[in-house]
């Protein structure tokens, strides 16, 4: 597994143990195919989460907070991303370095087999920073007990 800065390495330790799994067995799988995971981003402050969706601020969606803008879906709460969390849910890997077949099973692998209740566990998208898959876990409470 690689890390895209370097700093991101030391936040691996501090993530969900979840997400974390999943990040070792998709890097795992990777290596089978002659690849790597390269992980973007982990956790984010709330400066960083702005900086990232300032288009949508720019659109009206934020909330006022002491003087401040918050990006906020509702217009009534900031936004909080599973980047942002303690610990963190969220994780950015690079897709660009990998074949679309394999950045296809990698999303559907990921979703397969560890369900997020009303969401994706894996993704792939672009906010305005290039296309990446984005892998996130739900918190203990979205998780339905049997």
């Amino acid at each position: 597994m690689k890390f895209d800065p370097e700093t991101i390495a030391s936040q691996l330790s501090r993530i969900d143990p979840r997400l974390r799994a999943i990040l070792y067995e998709v890097d795992r799988y990777l290596s089978t195919e002659g690849s790597q995971l390269t992980v973007t981003h982990l956790e984010r402050s709330q400066f960083q989460q702005n900086a990232f969706y300032q288009d949508r601020i720019d659109n009206g969606f934020f909330v006022v907070i002491d003087g401040m803008k918050y990006y906020s879906e509702d217009h009534q709460v900031p936004t909080i991303s599973v980047h942002q969390t303690v610990p963190c849910r969220g994780a950015d890997v690079r897709s660009r370095d990998l074949p679309p077949p394999l950045r296809e099973f990698i999303v559907s692998y990921v979703n397969k087999w560890w369900p997020y209740p009303g969401h994706h566990a894996a993704l792939k998208h672009n906010v305005g920073l290039g296309d990446h898959i984005h892998i996130q876990v739900p918190t203990l409470k979205d998780i339905e007990r049997r």
